[in-house]
């Protein structure tokens, strides 16, 4: 199923108590639907995810957000400041999982996988050369010649 279908799914589930399937779904789904819909409420006509903090505890509820465009219209509106200033993209990340949530969105910039440590070389710097035309002087104890990048 889509994205789209599952919040369907969530949608039916969550306002018609008499027939919260559609037919001919699998009992499998129907865990799945029930399971996926604890975490979400329907109100005044919008679905709601529902986030606990981790500070305090407390729950809020971000509004799910299937349209595409309604998304980049949502991140190119919290993308520039009231000023008119660009904010960076942890910034417009925070901006937006204060108030929206959709499958895909981080709920914490900080959630993102740790940086390489600092000593670490860089990726990609370091390679090997091809070896070099031609022979090579002869050493002793079987070691081989090598030759700096250019």
């Amino acid at each position: 199923m889509t994205s789209e279908e599952n919040y369907r799914a969530i949608v039916r589930y969550l306002t018609q108590r008499r027939r919260p399937y559609a037919g001919g779904t699998a009992e499998h789904t129907k865990r799945a639907i029930r399971k996926a819909a604890a975490c979400y409420v329907y109100r005044d006509g919008l679905l709601l995810y529902q986030r606990r903090r981790r500070d305090s505890g407390c729950l809020d509820e971000l509004e799910v957000v299937v349209d595409e465009r309604r998304r980049l219209h949502i991140f190119s509106r919290c993308h520039v400041s009231p000023s008119g200033r660009h904010l960076s993209r942890d910034v417009t990340c925070r901006a937006v999982s204060n108030a929206y949530w959709w499958r895909g969105t981080r709920p914490d910039p900080g959630d993102r996988p740790p940086r390489p440590p600092a000593t670490a070389p860089p990726h990609g710097i370091l390679r090997w050369r091809s070896p070099p035309a031609g022979p090579t002087p002869s050493t002793s104890a079987h070691h081989h010649h090598t030759q700096p990048l250019n």
